[in-house]
Order: structure tokens, then C-alpha cells, then sequence
């Protein structure tokens, strides 16, 4: 178990560029030597894609919340009137 952490955080690492240059290489070959490594990397990536989607998903439905939480606020509402009228 404690290598398959070890491996998904390499992983990580490479995917967020948060690894060296020289580790960068490594493991590039690695990915070129290794097809199960592969595989792995390219699951990984469409799960960093999923959870940039989700997020961004919850981002925007809680910015509409706050607009329609500021919009019911007679204040807000017309001052922004007033902006953009």
C-alpha cells in the first residue's frame, strides 16, 4: 500500500509540475519503460480534469448565490441600477 501512495504522489508531482527537472526526466522515462505507470498517469489526469470541473461547477453556483443574495438587497439592487444605468 505504502508504494502505491508513493507512486500516485509521483504522479501528482509530475502532473502538477511540482517535480525538479531532473525528476521530470526520470520520470518521463519511467513513463516510456513502464505501461502500467502509464495507464496510471493518464487515469490521474482525468481525475485532476473531473475535479477542476466540479469545482469550478461549485465556484459558479455559489457566485450565483451571492448574486442573487446581493440582488434582493434593496441597497445593493440600486446602487448597481444607478452604476449602470
Amino acid at each position: 500500500m505504502r508504494n502505491e501512495l508513493i507512486e500516485t504522489e509521483r504522479i501528482d508531482n509530475y502532473l502538477l509540475k511540482k517535480s525538479s527537472p531532473a525528476e521530470t526526466k526520470l520520470f518521463e522515462m519511467d513513463l516510456l519503460l513502464d505501461s502500467s505507470l502509464f495507464e496510471k498517469t493518464e487515469k490521474q489526469k482525468l481525475v485532476h480534469r473531473f475535479v477542476r470541473i466540479f469545482h469550478r461547477r461549485l465556484r459558479r453556483k455559489q457566485l450565483e448565490n451571492l448574486h442573487h443574495y446581493l440582488m434582493r438587497q434593496p441597497d445593493f439592487k440600486k446602487t448597481i441600477d444607478l452604476i449602470f444605468t
